[in-house]
């Protein structure tokens, strides 16, 4: 209670314990986790859609607001293998950091007419299927491999549309 007819008394709480300041060392505070190495950057972000007319893998980042664009990430393609990694730039405060995903393609992809954009706080890159049969060239180890497929890894292999042409 404040003295009679004195000033009112700072109020003290903890800003001010031990004297010290709030933050000696800085604050992250206004550096969300977002998708920096945390347990957020391990859960997947990116699905595989199927159309029949292209693939198209998604990744949502909600609440990234303005601050992420396509130039936030990597899209790298190795075989049959898209790899999206964040933060291209090496900064320690990108919101997408730790991110580092793989998604397996199909066959029949054209990734000579792969597309991305970043709208809506999603990440859409679109790969379109080609159209007619597909044409691979087979190395005599992949021949022989395939030949000595089992039954039943022919069957579950000619299930699937984008390798039924390695068969024949």
């Amino acid at each position: 209670p404040p003295a009679a007819g004195g000033p009112l008394p700072m109020k003290k709480g903890f800003l001010a314990q031990a004297a010290g300041a709030l933050y000696p060392d800085g604050s992250r505070e206004s550096a969300p986790a977002c998708w920096r190495g945390s347990a957020a950057a391990a859960q997947k972000v990116f699905a595989l859609h199927t159309a029949d007319e292209a693939y198209e893998a998604v990744g949502h980042f909600p609440g990234s607001g303005h601050y992420l664009g396509k130039e936030d990430f990597e899209v790298v393609r190795t075989g049959l293998q898209l790899r999206i990694r964040g933060n291209p730039q090496k900064d320690e405060l990108s919101l997408v950091s730790g991110l580092d995903e793989t998604i397996d393609l199909h066959a029949d992809s054209d990734f000579e007419a792969m597309t991305a954009e970043f709208t809506d706080s999603r990440l859409r890159i679109r790969i379109p299927r080609r159209k007619g049969p597909i044409t691979v060239e087979l190395t005599p180890e992949m021949v022989k491999a395939l030949q000595s497929l089992s039954t039943e890894e022919r069957a579950s292999l000619s299930a699937e549309p984008s390798a039924a042409a390695l068969l024949r």
